[in-house]
C-alpha cells in the first residue's frame, strides 16, 4: 500500500474522530442547559412567580407591627433605626431597631439579607423581630 494512502485514510479517521466529539460536547452542554432552565426553573421570565409573605417560624419573634422607617429623628437619638408604628387604643409609638447579618429584607421582587437598612427614611415596612425592653432586633422586615 501507498504511504499518501495510508496517510489519508489516517487523516479522515482522525477528523471523523474530532467530529463526533465535538457534537458530543455541544450535545452535552445543550442537555445540561435545558435541565437547569426547565427542570430548576432557572429563567427569569415573567411567568415566575413572585415571593409572597411568609410567617417565620422562629418563637423568638415577639413583635410583629406595621409602619413608617425612621432614621435619625431630631427627637430621637441621631445615627439610628426606628419604626413609628400604632397601635390601638394608644398613641404613636417608637422602637429602635436594631439590624443585624441574619437580618432579612423582603420587597415585592426578591428577599435577601440586609444588614443595613435598604429603603428609603419613611418607608412603609411590617418588622418581624425579637423586642428587648425598648428595642427589636430585626428578623425580618417586609417592605409593603
Amino acid at each position: 500500500m501507498d504511504k499518501n494512502l495510508i496517510s489519508g485514510i489516517i487523516n479522515r479517521m482522525i477528523i471523523k474522530d474530532s467530529i463526533w466529539k465535538v457534537s458530543l460536547a455541544i450535545f452535552i452542554a445543550i442537555a445540561i442547559y435545558f435541565v437547569f432552565v426547565l427542570e430548576l426553573g432557572i429563567n427569569n421570565s415573567e411567568t415566575s412567580p413572585t415571593p409572597t409573605a411568609t410567617p417565620i417560624a422562629d418563637k423568638s419573634v415577639n413583635f410583629n407591627h406595621v409602619g413608617n422607617f425612621h432614621m435619625s429623628d431630631p427627637k430621637l437619638k441621631p445615627n439610628e433605626f426606628y419604626l413609628i408604628y400604632e397601635t390601638p387604643g394608644s398613641p404613636a409609638m417608637s422602637v429602635r431597631l436594631y439590624f443585624d447579618t441574619k437580618t432579612m429584607c423582603q420587597d415585592p421582587i426578591s428577599i435577601e439579607s440586609c444588614p443595613r437598612p435598604v429603603f428609603p427614611d419613611g418607608a412603609r415596612i411590617t418588622v418581624q423581630g425579637t423586642q428587648i425592653k425598648n428595642y427589636v432586633i430585626v428578623k425580618k422586615i417586609i417592605i409593603d
